[in-house]
């Protein structure tokens, strides 16, 4: 029996609630939709690791404050377990998840699609730190120059388009979305160019910030000159009274769910085109590593997706288009909860074509440090702490080494939600070593010493800077 390709879709940022309402086109699709995942952490670093590894954070050690992939072997994530027949491709257009930081070593081929890309197959040339021309050079003496030159420009105008004051509100949309049409396309010809089984992992990043308007997004009902460079997210994270920032957020929350939507449509139609044209079954993973803060109640008031673990961060999609079937349409348990960090066991069943059940009666997720991003919080040891949740049925307990500690239960048909209904005695089992309460010292001790440290080239840090990161 010929064994099936599986790609793995990270639609990186992506919430289970706007995912329910948005996405139609992908749920229409699939034949398994599971509305309990749960990612295991807040943040793409950590979480991505957890993928790969099936651990916690303080277990594989990728954290805020080691943010390399390094010490993680290749022979500890699931791709090192794959039938041998298998070839293994990563197409990201999250630099977080791409060779500047070591994610390379876990796949057979690794490609970073920037955003800006216009031409999926060529280069894509990085300006130097001086501001000159060394990616042109790069680019008319590579393969396909002139694909190259045009990506280069398409990235000098995106790039400018956001960071220059003189043209950003500029009633016009940018040339390009955040690279998920580029790297649908890589992801494609890596799945149907190939004779051999394929298991691809790609993340598009077009729900993530920066928000504002790109060529292709249906109209949203927010001025194009809108974008989220005007709003202050610490601001908001630490403001009394929301009032001031009110129609700035609800503008972002508007060009967020047009995201969403824009996402479902092209990833729809990737789900045709491989589907179609590949002569083996092919089975394709929606799913996300984390959501997002939109300062909705349940958030807690906050914007972006850091130091917290609210249902907003933590509830993502889970839905799998064409699985291995006996005629029947198959079913997870729906009254348990599906921690996404056991997606390597799914996806390996996928491989032998088995649908494995790795739902959970409990699920732990857990955050080590803030998520590093454009402003710096406030100088509060709350933003930078160690945070840990476990679900228990319709019960989520969260906790963290300040001593607070929050209960919740959460409502099935309403997702990404949580009420809070205060303490309770105890809490539940840690099972962590080192304990959780010394985890983000450990954590710490670790980057000063320097054997978490990670540099990054120019290229690498401004493209974090555009997203948002530090």
């Amino acid at each position: 029996m010929a064994q099936r390709n599986v790609v793995v879709l990270c639609l990186d940022t992506v919430r289970a609630d706007s995912f329910c309402v948005h996405a139609d086109r992908i749920r229409d699709r699939a034949a398994l939709v599971h509305g309990g995942c749960r990612a295991p952490s807040a943040w793409s670093v950590p979480s991505h690791a957890s993928l790969f590894t099936g651990e916690l954070p303080h277990q594989h050690g990728v954290h805020t404050h080691a943010r390399h992939y390094d010490g993680v072997g290749p022979s500890e994530t699931f791709l090192g377990d794959l039938p041998d027949a298998y070839h293994t491709a990563c197409i990201s257009a999250n630099r977080w998840v791409s060779d500047a930081f070591g994610i390379g070593r876990f796949f057979d081929e690794t490609v970073f699609v920037p955003g800006g890309c216009v031409v999926p197959d060529a280069r894509n040339p990085a300006w130097d730190a001086d501001g000159t021309l060394t990616a042109v050079r790069a680019a008319v003496t590579g393969d396909r120059p002139l694909g190259a030159l045009a990506n280069v420009a398409a990235e000098r105008v995106r790039s400018a388009m956001l960071d220059h004051p003189r043209l950003q509100g500029l009633p016009v949309p940018a040339p390009t979305d955040n690279g998920g049409t580029a790297v649908l396309e890589r992801a494609r010809r890596a799945v149907v160019d190939r004779d051999d089984p394929v298991v691809c992992f790609a993340n598009l990043m077009d729900a993530h910030a920066p928000y504002w308007h790109w060529r292709g997004m249906a109209d949203y009902g927010v001025s194009r000159r809108w974008s989220d460079r005007r709003l202050d997210t610490w601001a908001v994270n630490t403001a009394a009274d929301m009032g001031p920032y009110a129609d700035d957020v609800d503008s972002l929350r508007a060009i967020y769910d047009a995201r969403i939507r824009y996402l479902d449509r092209i990833v729809a139609d990737f789900v045709d085109s491989v589907v179609a044209e590949t002569d083996r079954e092919t089975t394709v993973v929606v799913t996300s590593d984390h959501g997002h803060n939109l300062a909705y109640p349940a958030d807690r008031g906050l914007l972006d997706h850091t130091s917290s673990l609210t249902e907003g961060l933590l509830h993502v999609p889970f839905a799998v288009v064409n699985p291995p079937t006996d005629g029947a349409v198959p079913s997870l348990n729906a009254g348990r909860h599906l921690p996404l960090r056991r997606l390597g066991a799914f996806v390996s069943g996928l491989t032998v074509d088995e649908l494995r059940d790795v739902t959970a009666d409990r699920v732990a997720a857990e955050v080590l440090g803030r998520t590093p991003t454009w402003d710096d919080p406030p100088d509060d040891p709350r933003w930078d702490r160690a945070v840990r949740c476990v679900y228990e049925d319709d019960t989520k307990t969260v906790w963290d080494v300040t001593g607070e500690t929050r209960r919740y239960t959460l409502d099935a048909d309403r997702p990404s939600w949580q009420s809070r209904v205060g303490r309770r005695d105890g809490l539940p089992a840690a099972d962590t070593d080192p304990p959780f309460e010394t985890a983000i010292e450990s954590a710490k001790r670790g980057a000063v010493d320097g054997t978490a440290a990670a540099t990054v080239d120019d290229d690498t840090a401004r493209h974090l800077e555009q997203l948002g990161y530090r």
